[in-house]
């Protein structure tokens, strides 16, 4: 079975389809156009200007912590990119650029999924895998690799259909891509699964095929070697893959081999009849999967720790993309989308067992593999899942002559375009993140809630007097584009990460590295009211500083003279005046006005001894949005 070729079964009015289309692109767009909210676009930022204006970085330049230690930045163009395009057009419409990208993305996928001759089942599938992929429709370079994924899979479904003219693109973009982000492997296994595909074919006389598919992976390989760190380069996803599953390298390169040699393995006696046939090839694939578990199981305790992470948080994982999706507590929207799409794609491979095509039997269940260890990569599975369902889903000819009376079809064109409207009314007046417990906020530009800025311009009134300075993981990232050298921001690498932890949870480790360092400032998000208490009562730090977002502690022995927050009524002044009013009576086509930085700046107020204001925020936050009061009361109090 192959994607090549329309379906004889697409629906008779090809006007459905259009409306489908229609309801999904609204959809997209609601999640895809949000205000710039992620960390990380700061440190991009940063980075960019910086290449733009000295060259190539090989060496920490922005953490103290970590100075003069070797760099490799593998998103170095995505950065210049993002900061010569931000000069040009702004937040704004770096944000709308964004929203294009994701709906380009969306677009070839389901053009690869044929839409048009299941618009129905692929409609209501890929309305699905786009809610559970919505947190990662953020700027930042995954959102390019999944267009460059998506491209690259476009170009070899059609090779695969015997138009193979635009394969001489697929070097070009994997030059591009591995400049650009750390995904890149994936376009080199794109290659790779389908040159082993056009191999395991040769019988049926493709052997022109098969050599365009042999060239084409030699050159895609060379492309990797295009970029300006050589060959070490080449080892950046191998480390961040053993980061994210708290591996040593040489475990996870054994766990990479092993998994190919496993899938190449099973591709391969999948797609040949006469080697399934014959016992010689059935004895060699059981021994190859024999040396596999070996080969595993040389560091057994390694192995069951690995397992066991999928259902627990792993210790060393600080924030939550990098936790397994099945190890998340409570619900989540883009969780339980992400639980469906898994239980129906595995439904769909059961049911089509054996009529499966083998290309995208592997891939899909490549990415599956890769989407349970890890939130950030859902995307990646849920992408291949739309082709992927929409080619192996049974569609019995009874439920099609049922299904061809004109109100039937109308009635699942409306339930469809019905839960995509609602979806974009949820997004487009924030109701959807706020029951999320989200910050996040539609519309373009800069997210000003989210991010330091009033503490950071509390930084520059103190100047060198407040270095080092301490701060907490997603706060570093803004300060660091204020020019502020910080202890750690989001690249987190291996080592101060682990450092950074016991920092926050051990007091004896935390005083050891204060002496050493002499940190005379502290940075901390208002999350993290535990260790903000725990910093007043050593009786050496004081606030000078709070806000919605940050608070800032100085050492005693830092100034002179340390002000002190004592004015309540004016602090609550200031405190409004970032915040804003909150529009108490919106309209159900209105934006909902967040109450979440009200929550915080009340638990900062707790902190503060300021119990009228503390009193005030939680009531501006009841007033701005009651319904989140009334259905997550008890997890809103906390």
């Amino acid at each position: 079975m192959t994607s090549c070729g329309d379906n004889p079964d697409r629906a008779r009015d090809s006007g459905f389809p259009y409306l489908l289309l229609a309801a999904l692109a609204a959809m997209t767009v609601g999640f895809a156009v949000r205000k710039i909210w992620d960390v990380d676009y700061w440190w991009q930022l940063k980075t960019g200007q910086w290449i733009a204006r000295h060259g190539m970085i090989h060496q920490e330049l922005f953490t103290w912590s970590r100075a003069g230690t070797p760099r490799q930045e593998s998103g170095w163009l995505y950065c210049l990119g993002l900061y010569k395009l931000e000069s040009l057009i702004g937040p704004s419409g770096l944000v709308i650029v964004k929203a294009m990208v994701v709906a380009a993305t969306l677009a070839i996928m389901l053009s690869i999924a044929r839409f048009r001759t299941r618009p129905i089942l692929v409609g209501l599938f890929a309305g699905v895998t786009i809610i559970a992929s919505s947190q990662r429709f953020a700027l930042r370079p995954e959102t390019l690799s999944y267009l460059l994924f998506a491209l690259m899979l476009l170009i070899v479904a059609r090779a695969r259909c015997a138009n193979t003219r635009w394969v001489v693109a697929l070097p070009i973009i994997q030059l591009f891509w591995v400049n650009v982000h750390s995904y890149f492997p994936l376009g080199l296994g794109i290659v790779a699964l389908w040159a082993l595909d056009e191999l395991a074919r040769q019988e049926k006389g493709n052997r022109s095929r098969w050599r365009t598919a042999l060239i084409t992976l030699a050159t895609t390989s060379a492309a990797c070697l295009a970029n300006p760190y050589g060959l070490r380069f080449l080892l950046i996803p191998v480390d961040q893959l053993a980061y994210m599953i708290g591996q040593s390298r040489s475990t996870s390169l054994i766990l990479v081999v092993a998994s190919v040699a496993s899938l190449s393995a099973i591709f391969v006696f999948w797609r040949m009849p006469a080697l399934r046939r014959s016992r010689a090839g059935l004895v060699s694939l059981v021994s190859l999967i024999v040396i596999v578990i070996v080969l595993l199981t040389l560091r057994a305790s390694e192995a069951i720790t690995l397992v066991r992470s999928l259902w627990t948080p792993p210790d060393h994982v600080v924030i939550t993309e990098l936790m397994p999706p099945l190890a998340i507590r409570g619900s989540f929207a883009a969780i339980d989308a992400y639980r469906i799409i898994l239980v129906v794609t595995l439904i769909v491979g059961m049911a089509a067992f054996r009529k499966l095509d083998a290309y995208w039997a592997v891939l899909t269940g490549s990415m599956l593999l890769v989407s349970v260890f890890s939130v950030k990569h859902i995307e990646l599975f849920a992408l291949v899942a739309i082709p992927f369902v929409a080619l192996h889903a049974p569609y019995p000819r009874w439920f099609l002559t049922r299904f061809d009376r004109s109100w039937t079809r109308m009635i699942g064109v409306s339930t469809v375009c019905g839960v995509c409207l609602f979806m974009t009314r949820q997004l487009v007046t924030d109701r959807h993140w706020i029951h999320q417990g989200d910050s996040n906020q539609f519309g373009i530009g800069i997210a000003q809630q989210v991010f330091p800025t009033v503490a950071a311009e509390y930084l520059d009134t103190l100047g060198s007097q407040a270095e080092p300075i301490f701060n907490t993981y997603g706060l570093g990232a803004y300060l660091l584009y204020r020019d502020h050298r910080v202890f750690i921001d989001p690249r987190g690498a291996a080592g101060i990460v682990d450092l950074y932890v016991k920092m926050l949870g051990e007091k004896s480790v935390w005083m050891r590295v204060v002496r050493r360092r002499d940190i005379r400032c502290c940075v901390i998000d208002t999350t993290e009211f535990r260790f903000i208490r725990a910093l007043q009562a050593t009786g050496d730090w004081r606030i000078t500083h709070a806000d919605p977002v940050a608070v800032v502690l100085l050492r005693r022995d830092t100034l002179t003279e340390i002000p002190r927050l004592t004015n309540e009524p004016e602090w609550l002044a200031e405190i409004e005046q970032v915040l804003g009013s909150a529009d108490t009576k919106p309209g159900p086509l209105s934006r909902i006005t967040n109450p979440y930085p009200f929550l915080s700046a009340a638990g900062v107020a707790r902190i503060l001894g300021f119990k009228d204001a503390a009193a005030d925020l939680t009531a501006q936050a009841r007033l701005a949005y009651p319904a989140l009061f009334r259905s997550q009361s008890s997890r809103t109090e906390e």
